[in-house]
């Protein structure tokens, strides 16, 4: 046992329910002993399910880090005996959350959202060097999470992804970017609706019979919001459907990485009129919100006609009540101050309440998109 030569141990006595079946009954986890990954497409549920799998930990009295990439979670570090540390606060150094990990907190949730994508990166990788120093020597925490964890802890990442033993849950949209020897030490696998294509490859690396995979991808085709298909990867392939519980954190879409944050290239929002590119581009929505008040009308009216605003605020922001403000300013416009005016005011009465009445700081200067210059 001391040496990890025995196979890990899974309590029946601990183990996290998740949800239910079709017939009612009870699903859970074991609440140690296994690695999970998450994995489904854009806005599937992946991360309500983490931090409904994080909340039944917790419930058990289970110790958790969240590693949180986009801002996610912080609605967990609401719960009774949890944190929240970072996004609009300073990043706490990796030796400081040594001594979290130190005084036992029930859960702690890292908000890296403001970060770079490359600072990112080498933050996870010193803070789970940390943290593994401290689990090896306290058996603190119990369990990380890791969202996004293609973007953290890719291949190209210098930390060990995951370290010896168990404990590791995983959230990616793109579980390939992951390392070999990440993908072999998961256990359970969570396929969410839309996922069969990032499934087929998880399925086929589990299991060489090409019609075991193919009837687990079909019933993943099947599965509606609100559902998982739970499936064991190791030994015989094996999964069931389960209808997930409900949460005791609210849920959100945390909005601050959207305001001050840095959206990748592809998500970006570039203005142009009928003539082509304007040069201008909006990184966040402080860069949005100071766009819509210089751009020439000429754009406006490009991008009115096109209802390029409403959807990029639905399917980048992934914001469907503004997008439905923005949609009906589209379809009855008025003349282009008024659109303006319109549009303006509909970001920020959206945003406003969650950055205590200033959400943003804008100048009506026509300079440079606040976002650090895109290389190609």
């Amino acid at each position: 046992l001391v040496r990890g030569e025995l196979p890990a141990v899974a309590p029946n006595r601990w183990r996290a329910a998740i949800g239910a079946r079709a017939d009612g009954s009870i699903v859970t986890l074991p609440g140690s002993g296994i690695n999970v990954l998450i994995t489904g497409g854009s806005g599937s549920g992946k991360s309500y399910l983490a931090g409904l799998l994080a909340e039944r930990l917790m419930q058990l009295g289970y110790s958790i880090f969240v590693f949180d990439p986009e801002g996610d979670h912080t609605q967990v570090g609401s719960l009774r005996g949890t944190i929240t540390l970072g996004g609009a606060d300073p990043i706490p150094t990796p030796s400081q959350l040594g001594h979290l990990v130190h005084r036992r907190y029930g859960g702690a949730v890292v908000d890296l959202s403001l970060l770079a994508p490359d600072e990112k990166v080498a933050y996870a990788g010193a803070a789970l060097q940390e943290i593994e120093r401290h689990r090896v020597a306290t058996g603190f925490p119990h369990w990380i999470f890791f969202d996004e964890a293609h973007v953290a802890l890719g291949r190209e990442s210098d930390a060990p992804l995951p370290p010896p033993g168990k404990g590791y849950c995983l959230v990616t949209y793109h579980p390939a970017e992951l390392s070999k020897s990440a993908l072999d030490g998961i256990d359970v696998v969570f396929l969410l609706p839309h996922s069969e294509e990032v499934g087929r490859e998880l399925l086929e690396g589990a299991s060489q019979d090409a019609g075991e995979v193919a009837h687990w991808l079909s019933v993943a085709s099947q599965l509606h919001r609100g559902q998982a298909l739970m499936l064991h990867t190791k030994g015989r392939l094996g999964g069931e459907v389960v209808t997930l519980g409900r949460r005791r954190s609210r849920h959100v879409r945390h909005r601050h990485k959207y305001v001050h944050g840095y959206l990748p290239p592809r998500h970006q929002f570039f203005f142009r009129d009928d003539h082509g590119v304007s040069g201008r581009y909006a990184a966040n929505l402080e860069d949005f919100d100071r766009e819509l008040r210089v751009a020439p009308e000429a754009v406006l009216v490009h991008h009115m006609k096109c209802g390029d605003f409403s959807r990029w605020i639905g399917e980048v922001l992934q914001d469907a009540t503004l997008a439905a403000a923005v949609t009906a300013i589209e379809h009855d416009p008025g003349d282009p101050t008024l659109f303006r005016k319109k549009l303006v005011d509909a970001v920020e009465r959206r945003y406003a309440a969650e950055e205590d009445g200033a959400l943003l700081t804008v100048s009506s200067s026509s300079g440079p998109p606040s976002s650090p210059p895109v290389t190609a």
